[in-house]
């Protein structure tokens, strides 16, 4: 199934580039890459970003031990530069469901070299529909794969596909996998034709819940893998690791459910 969308400006390329990187199962940065692009970051040093913090904690940072800054967002017009090698920093490792390198990072404010406005809230926004983009390009490789096993799979004297169950299981993988692509394409739409901030707000987080579509895709081909499903040479595992770590980044699932549920009460619908 071909996912790709035909790019029409910056983020049409990013979400094109993602959903490759997604199905490859590739390396898992290039949505800190587009955050410490939208922050502003022009710096000759090694860098990283987060959104994700609490005070003076920064948590899921990629890249802590081998980089010299790293970029928060304090506030949703301001961003903060911590020198990761000031003495007042405590790099401690965390590694994520993706990537070895992930650290946690305490600091207090004389490591703040210099803080800069921009639009932080935009950043976070654009590198969520990145993240939901490579999410969905790994559900979409994983349902693939798992279609081209079953079809192939004979059990019973016949293939798995045969078997009304395994079906109606890839008829909602399939499903799944376009809702979850339809509405990273139509975030990436909205935001490069410059729609206000509010339009902004309510297509991101249907893009970001379609990270919850795209985890369930990759359990279930995971689950019609059979025992392929388990071997650490086979690619089930990593697409499945991939939508569950972006499922909880950027915004968590709840998170995103709650904005969308308060733009509903509220009268502003969004469908399709």
């Amino acid at each position: 199934m071909d996912l790709s969308p035909t790019p029409s400006g910056a983020t049409g390329r990013q979400v094109s580039a993602a959903m490759q990187l997604g199905r490859d199962a590739g390396p898992w940065r290039f949505h800190t890459d587009v955050l410490l692009d939208l922050l502003g970051w022009d710096g000759c040093s090694r860098a990283t970003a987060t959104a994700e913090h609490d005070d003076d904690v920064a948590l899921v940072v990629p890249d802590a031990r081998s980089v010299d800054v790293l970029l928060l967002g304090v506030d949703p017009e301001t961003v903060a530069e911590v020198d990761l090698h000031h003495a007042a920093v405590e790099v401690v490792a965390r590694p994520s469901l993706v990537d070895d390198s992930t650290c946690e990072v305490r600091f207090t404010p004389d490591a703040v070299r210099r803080t800069w406005r921009a639009d932080v809230t935009g950043a976070h926004a654009r590198a969520a529909v990145v993240m939901a983009a490579d999410a969905a390009g790994a559900a979409a490789a994983a349902a693939e794969a798992a279609v081209a096993h079953v079809q192939e799979r004979e059990q019973f004297g016949a293939p798995l596909a045969t078997l009304q169950a395994v079906q109606h299981r890839a008829a909602d993988m399939a499903v799944d996998v376009r809702l979850a692509a339809d509405a990273v394409l139509d975030a990436a739409g909205v935001i490069d034709r410059g729609a206000p901030a509010d339009e902004v707000g309510l297509v991101v987080p249907h893009a970001k819940l379609g990270v919850e579509r795209s985890a369930r895709v990759t359990a279930s081909a995971h689950q019609l893998a059979g025992g392929q499903g388990i071997l650490a040479s086979a690619p089930y595992h990593r697409w499945y690791r991939r939508t569950l770590a972006a499922a909880v980044l950027l915004g968590d699932v709840r998170h995103h459910r709650a904005v969308v549920a308060r733009a509903a009460l509220a009268g502003q619908r969004r469908f399709g």
